[in-house]
């Protein structure tokens, strides 16, 4: 079977993701995402999904990814490459080799290929170029890199070349190399630029902004609440709040949480201006420099006071959310 988080099934995710318009092309897409941290999963799935991707299936390891390629049978493969491992590059080497040594767990080696790394040697983007890879983007991306790139491969792709000495998307077009995302001129001598590496918290928090914005699109506008749109937002605030756990951020945990037990206790009298304030908060807090711990507790404080404040339909929920913080 394939790989699932310990959390809500993704599928749920896409339930707090706005409407809108989805390319044919894009429903009909299947990604597969490898990656060890569980974060960097998630934010590339959340992506995804709100970009309309059909399906996602998520691995912690290339073997389990390889596993299941047969069953899942992806047409997008998102991986990740960081050193000391090569794991990363090592799958899209044996996804490509598929074109020449065909073999059933790899059912088609011609899939975008985009692998995610830390690394900005210049050797180390010529090596996945090398590889068959379409794209290399560099940590801390962005949504909106991310976002471009993934459109760019599935609307337009390049054509396919099978060579004694290279497998992968044709570079001759326009005489370009592969794109890279923040990429940094490279001097003579390949120096390494000096990027300090990404913790879980900085990668966390660049893809909060993006989170909060479907978390926006999916309040409600009026009263009384479906119960299926409490139970989405619930989903994807413990999703939230998981993350920010892992992360280390416990501000926006805090949040997070206050937030989920409200709905949870409102009910049909829910407030969508006390669930709007929650949101604000984290916005702000990820610009509020680490030693102003007075102004977090201070709002986290206000926030609390607000939720037991508010009409709710289920007491015990807010009760609750007094426990629990």
């Amino acid at each position: 079977s394939l790989c699932r988080e310990p959390y809500p099934e993704l599928s749920d995710m896409d339930k707090f993701i706005a409407d809108k318009p989805v390319d044919p092309i894009m429903a009909a897409t299947r990604a597969m995402v490898v990656c060890e941290q569980a974060y960097t999963r998630r934010l590339v799935a959340d992506v995804l999904y709100g970009m309309g991707i059909g399906a996602v299936a998520l691995f912690d390891q290339p073997k389990r990814a390889l596993e299941s390629m047969a069953q899942f049978r992806p047409t997008l493969l998102v991986a990740n490459w960081d050193a000391p491992s090569q794991d990363g590059l090592e799958l899209a080497k044996l996804v490509r080799s598929a074109a020449k040594s065909p073999t059933i767990r790899i059912p088609d080696p011609t899939i975008p290929i985009i692998l995610v790394g830390c690394q900005q040697w210049l050797r180390d983007v010529n090596e996945a170029e090398r590889a068959g890879v379409n794209e290399y983007l560099v940590k801390p991306f962005s949504i909106e890199d991310l976002t471009r790139r993934v459109t760019h491969l599935l609307l337009k792709p390049k054509p396919f070349i099978v060579s004694a000495t290279y497998v992968g998307p044709d570079r001759r077009i326009k005489n370009q190399p592969m794109p890279v995302e923040r990429r940094i001129e490279d001097d003579l001598h390949d120096r390494l630029v000096n990027v300090q590496p990404v913790g879980p918290l900085a990668e966390f928090r660049a893809g909060l902004a993006q989170r909060l914005d479907a978390l926006r699109a999916c309040l409600p506008t009026q009263a009384p609440i479906a119960p299926d749109g409490c139970e989405g937002l619930q989903q994807a605030l413990q999703v939230l709040e998981h993350d920010a756990r892992a992360a280390g951020d416990e501000v926006t945990r805090r949040i997070a949480q206050s937030l989920a037990l409200y709905i949870a206790g409102a009910g049909n009298l829910f407030q969508c201006e006390i669930a709007q304030a929650h949101l604000a908060a984290m916005a702000e807090f990820q610009n509020l420099p680490p030693a102003d711990r007075d102004t977090a507790r201070g709002r986290l404080s206000q926030l609390d006071k607000r939720v037991r404040a508010a009409p709710m339909q289920f007491p015990d929920e807010a009760l609750g959310h007094k426990r629990a913080s």
